[in-house]
């Protein structure tokens, strides 16, 4: 066979499995932690600042703003932001005028799709902000009460209901700043995206 009947052999078989029903495999049981019971988003605080990520919560969208951008001032951020297109409106306006030049991100804000309380991990899907990954320092991400589930594998298996056929492109899964110890077993943080990350929630 020829590479060009490969090639053409590859995408047949790629054109006939888009028509397929997608099966997700079964999410990762984060062994050895409890199911949270009561507060999600209390459980949620303590599991992301086990790892080094830091959260706040309040009580309304208004009260959470406020604290995201006493957030910015504490860490030196004026301009240079990145809002993700899938923002609620009103953070948009509050924020707009700090946006900034892509390539000079200091930070980057945006929603998510779930919280998994007993992880302490966000997940994202691309249209969050894929140009996001990577490349800004410190990583806002603003939710809501009612995204707060109570594992990582209840979180994932509503995500593949929700999509069904029409899975995202990308799937992100945030526990914390990203770090690293392959150096000498020393923790470092930043080593391939945001060093800092903080989640809101309201």
């Amino acid at each position: 066979m020829s590479t060009r009947d490969e090639i053409l052999a590859k995408i047949k078989v790629a054109r006939e499995a888009k028509n397929q029903e997608i099966v997700l495999p079964e999410a990762p049981v984060a062994s050895g932690l409890k199911v949270p019971k009561g507060d999600l988003a209390l459980a949620f605080k303590k599991s992301i600042e086990s790892v080094q990520g830091e959260c706040y919560i309040s009580d309304n969208l208004n009260d959470c703003i406020s604290g995201v951008e006493d957030f910015l001032f504490e860490n030196n951020i004026s301009s240079n932001l990145f809002l993700s297109p899938s923002l609620d409106k009103t953070i948009v306006d509050s924020l707009e005028s700090s946006k900034g030049d892509i390539s000079k991100i200091e930070a980057g804000i945006t929603s998510c799709e779930l919280l998994a309380a007993q992880t302490g991990t966000a997940i994202l899907t691309a249209k969050e902000g894929r140009k996001l990954m990577g490349l800004s320092p410190i990583h806002v991400i603003i939710a809501k009460r009612d995204q707060l589930r109570p594992t990582l594998d209840e979180a994932v298996k509503e995500i593949g209901e929700k999509y069904g056929n029409n899975f995202p492109s990308q799937l992100t899964l945030i526990t914390g700043p990203s770090r690293t110890a392959d150096i000498e077993k020393t923790l470092i943080l930043g080593a391939h995206g945001p060093k800092k990350l903080a989640v809101f929630i309201y």
